[in-house]
């Protein structure tokens, strides 16, 4: 639930991949709880919201397990953003990009073979040939 303006923005940052893939993944997750809650500010829905709304969604309503892991992710995201908006004096709704984004640096590896791997690398070297 990115809109244009989110993608555009996230992608001028120039963030290193696993960076960028994580700011992602928050950003469409604040994005969809705040679709579910129908507000940009306050608590993060409860849970029984985030069901309801998950499954009035026609293309993964029937899928049972999927629906499960997708309300079970949401949840976690959710409590992942109180925590982060806890940090802010905010609450966890009204976080934006630049908020997330900022969390996402102030949680950075001091060591990049750890968050972003050689492009160089892919790593052949460490992997030996089965035995017979």
């Amino acid at each position: 639930m990115l809109s244009p303006d989110d993608q555009y923005w996230i992608e001028v940052l120039g963030l290193p991949a696993m960076e960028e893939h994580k700011l992602r993944l928050l950003a469409h997750g604040l994005r969809t709880l705040q679709t579910i809650a129908a507000r940009r500010q306050g608590p993060t829905p409860a849970r029984v919201s985030i069901e309801s709304w998950v499954l009035g969604q026609p293309l993964i309503a029937e899928d049972t397990g999927f629906v499960q892991a997708f309300v079970r992710e949401l949840v976690g995201l959710g409590g992942q953003l109180d925590r982060l908006a806890m940090n802010r004096s905010m609450t966890p709704l009204s976080l934006e990009l630049p908020d997330l984004l900022a969390w996402i640096e102030e949680h950075r590896s001091p060591n990049p073979n750890i968050t972003e791997p050689d492009p160089g690398c892919d790593h052949r070297d460490r992997i030996s040939a089965p035995s017979p």
